[in-house]
């Protein structure tokens, strides 16, 4: 749910312009790091990730544990993201209010983004390295992006290119994402759709939900 969340709240678009893209891009997460009391969870945490980018538009999918799954939808032309949820049986698309989306631009004036003047080879591409730091974050976030494909990012918009490797470090457990495999091939508009039997929610309504879950 936490992951949702900072995605949707942090979840601008990038305007820089790329390459035309259309593929797939997999990822394999990586757990440095944890606080002793998520240990014996270690095994429910997600270990990948799938990226599908086509043109603007992005899909990002992540399994979330108990047979639920993350998916975050971003189109950098009409500066939209929508955080797709299926969690208990429950299936909810968090689409911020307006109110949330001026939130999430007063939280991305905090971010700045360093480019580093140095390369990397991230499954087969070229990627050039950025630091990006904030008041919020706890350390600063390294990241190795390419150029050759449109930044799909919803929480790292103002990289000026797609994030193949990055590490991240919060509330005591560090995460390294690194791109394993990249293959351009056809995706269909429907994979960037609302499904129609999601519910529609503001991400307010969302936390409430919860919390009356929790009561």
């Amino acid at each position: 749910i936490s992951l949702g969340i900072a995605l949707l709240f942090l979840g601008l678009n990038s305007g820089f312009a790329q390459k035309d893209f259309e593929g797939k891009i997999s990822f394999t997460i990586e757990y440095i790091k944890m606080p002793d009391e998520m240990k014996a969870m270690e095994a429910m945490l997600p270990k990948g990730m799938t990226t599908y980018v086509k043109g603007d538009k992005s899909r990002m999918e992540q399994d979330a544990g108990m047979g639920g799954q993350t998916i975050v939808l971003n189109d950098n032309s009409s500066k939209e993201t929508v955080v797709l949820m299926n969690m208990l049986g429950q299936k909810m698309a968090i689409i911020p209010s307006e109110e949330e989306k001026k939130q999430a631009e007063a939280d991305m004036a905090k971010v700045d983004i360093k480019l580093v003047d140095e390369t990397k080879e991230v499954a087969g591409y070229t990627c050039k390295k950025a630091v990006m730091t904030s008041l919020d974050m706890e350390s600063p976030m390294v990241i190795f992006y390419t150029e050759d494909i449109p930044n799909g990012s919803a929480d790292m918009a103002q990289v000026p290119g797609m994030p193949l490797e990055y590490t991240t470090e919060q509330q005591g457990m560090k995460m390294r994402i690194a791109a394993t495999s990249i293959s351009k091939e056809k995706v269909g508009n429907s994979m960037f759709e609302v499904p129609l039997d999601y519910e529609k929610l503001t991400g307010e309504e969302l936390q409430k939900k919860f919390q009356g879950l929790g009561n």
